[in-house]
């Protein structure tokens, strides 16, 4: 049965819900204040919800993020539905992640029909996410969840059923068809994430343990990480406090100097790529853009920008050949200043608009948005994200400043 959420200020709508979804066969639940919303969500994980773009205590473009960005969960379907049809808001909402809109008012047949085609949506969903790998069914690793995905692969969690302990393991399956004019090289792409993997070993990067290819597909398995990812715990907490971003950039700062100390750029460190222990230290996963420092091929490889525009540094949007560290350093100030404030970097209503603004824009310091942030933490901030990569701080003096915060 169909888990619907539907959240909504206005009494009548909420009763409108009641009656219009009463005699359906969905398990509806309407919720009127943040609490009840939240409350909901704890109970029983949605397939679709439908929440109005100014509910009461929920910021909207940051609970869209948390219902659509989850690496724990199955996706819902989210459909805003807009009281003023206010068209900017309702792009903003799109751009978040929403699926569809509702302008009111709305009739019973709007609702029904915009339920159904979300329903069906999240039907296809669920037979492409759990259907098991073919290169798997004979394989040594057996599937028990399916984690997330990403642009070039999906992610698993599985048991090494080799191993006397029967193991829990991370395991990537390389998707070619995301390779759509790059299958050329998508041979060296593999190779260089899981030749970069095997060869580090630092306790905040998550281990690679074995690779191959089967059935003419690439597989990559991985230490299995307990914890939520920075992102999810964002979305989901708020903004961390000043103590808790200074142990995580220390910690962070330490491996990134390991890495330069073995000519290596990973290229994609986003708040979604860093996995978040019980007792709050992170992981850095996805080596997926990884580089050797002087491996001479391209950021941008057939017009495809690699990276995320959020969180990558100016030169990875030129597309420079000589990249190193300090793009790294400039991904972890952007993931620290998302992880202090809540606000993505350089937002904007599409990625082209967001790269044009990464590459002209200074942030707006963190102190200015959350007041818990002190003065010296932000210009700290600011320093790991010059736009000029010979005036950003290096991972060196960068691990000895977050050691004074963390004193």
């Amino acid at each position: 049965m169909a888990v619907i959420i539907c959240a909504d200020n206005d009494q009548a709508t909420r009763n409108f819900y009641h009656i219009t979804l009463s005699q359906s066969d969905y398990e509806t639940t309407i919720a009127g204040t943040a609490a009840e919303l939240d409350e909901a969500l704890k109970q029983h994980w949605p397939n679709l919800v439908i929440v109005n773009t100014n509910f009461a205590g929920r910021e909207i473009n940051k609970l869209i993020g948390y219902l659509t960005n989850t690496q724990t969960k199955l996706r819902p379907i989210v459909i805003v539905v807009s009281d003023d049809q206010n068209q900017e808001k309702i792009l903003n909402c799109i751009s978040s992640g929403a699926d569809d809109y509702l302008t009111k008012p709305f009739t019973a047949f709007d609702l029904i029909t915009k339920i159904s085609v979300a329903l069906k949506k999240v039907q296809s969903q669920a037979v492409e996410e759990h259907s098991e790998p073919s290169i798997l069914r004979q394989s040594r690793y057996k599937i028990i969840a399916h984690i997330g995905d990403g642009t070039y692969g999906s992610v698993y969690r599985a048991v090494d059923q080799e191993t006397s302990s029967q193991d829990e393991v991370a395991l990537k399956i390389f998707n070619s068809s995301a390779y759509e004019g790059l299958a050329s090289s998508l041979n060296t792409f593999f190779l260089r994430e899981a030749y970069a993997m095997s060869t580090m070993d630092h306790t905040n990067l998550v281990k690679c343990i074995d690779f191959g290819k089967a059935d003419g597909t690439f597989f990559l398995v991985m230490e299995f990480a307990e914890g939520d990812t920075l992102h999810d715990m964002v979305c989901e907490k708020g903004p961390l406090e000043e103590p808790a971003l200074a142990q995580i950039g220390f910690q962070l700062a330490g491996m990134l100097k390991y890495l330069g100390s073995h000519n290596v750029v990973h290229r994609d460190i986003k708040p979604g790529n860093i996995i978040i222990s019980e007792c709050g230290d992170p992981k850095v996963a996805d080596f997926g853009l990884t580089k050797q420092k002087d491996d001479m091929s391209l950021t941008l490889r057939h017009s495809r920008f690699m990276g995320t525009p959020n969180f990558v540094a100016p030169e990875q949007i030129k597309g420079q050949r000589n990249v190193d560290v300090r793009c790294d350093v400039y991904s972890l100030g952007t993931t620290l200043y998302f992880s202090g404030t809540g606000k993505l970097p350089f937002a904007s209503t599409s990625a082209l608009k967001t790269l044009q603004t990464n590459l002209k824009e200074p942030l707006t310091p963190m102190d200015e948005i959350n007041s818990n942030i002190s003065a010296e933490f932000a210009q700290l901030i600011s320093r790991m994200t010059e736009k000029e990569k010979e005036e950003r701080i290096g991972p060196t003096e960068l691990e000895e400043q977050f050691a004074v915060f963390c004193d």
